[in-house]
Order: structure tokens, then sequence, then C-alpha cells
């Protein structure tokens, strides 16, 4: 967790290992808000605050994207499993349509493709 505070409305630079990550408030300390690219913003190396703003940040780690690829075969349903924050349709590889909740979708398993539907999935 990093405590970075803004007083008197000044601007604060605080060292941070941000890298390809994301930056999320845990906890806004200030009465002034806490606006992400307004009050607060962030770069590879640091959080910077300003106007009033004091919050606890927590640097979310990059996760780069991995590709799935799920096929129906013989216009049959298939489930592939998957684990991750989120997945995201990336592109269609069959001929036949691949449209989202008709030939396509997720569930708590993962993804599961049907009739004729081939494509890459990308998973965080």
């Amino acid at each position: 967790m990093i405590r970075c505070e803004s007083r008197e409305n000044r601007q604060v630079r605080c060292p941070a290992n941000v890298g390809r990550g994301e930056v999320e408030i845990v906890t806004q300390l200030s009465k002034s808000p806490c606006i992400e690219g307004s009050s607060y913003d962030y770069d590879q190396q640091s959080i910077w605050v300003s106007n009033g703003c004091r919050a606890d940040f927590r640097v979310i780690a990059y996760v780069q994207a991995q590709l799935v690829r799920c096929e129906s075969k013989e216009q049959r349903r298939r489930e592939c499993p998957v684990q991750g924050r989120s997945i995201r349709f990336s592109r269609q590889l069959s001929k036949t349509a691949c449209i989202e909740n008709q030939t396509w979708g997720i569930n708590r398993f993962g993804v599961w493709v049907d009739r004729g539907c081939r494509a890459e999935f990308e998973v965080r």
C-alpha cells in the first residue's frame, strides 16, 4: 500500500513501481475528491496527487493476456475451461459466425462455443 498526500493543495509525487500496471484507491483519506486524471494520476515510476487528494493506493500488476482457442467441431457445443479475471472475444477463426450468447458465451467454467464457431479468446 502506498500513501500519497497532497497538503495545502500542492502536487506531490510518491515513488511507486507501477510499471505497466494500474493503480487503484484503497482508502480515500481526504474530504477533497480523488479523481483519476484530475486530482491524481500515475506513470511507471510514481503516483501523483494534487488539490488536497490524500489516499492509500494499491498497484495492480499488469498481467499479459493469454490467447485461448476454442473450437466447435461437427457443429457440437464445446466447453473450454479457462481461468482468469476477464475473458474477451478476440477473433473469429471459422467461416461460421461467432455470435455472443448464440454460438459462443462465457460461463463459470470458462468459455463455450457451438454450431461451428471457432475463435480465440483473450484471458487475463
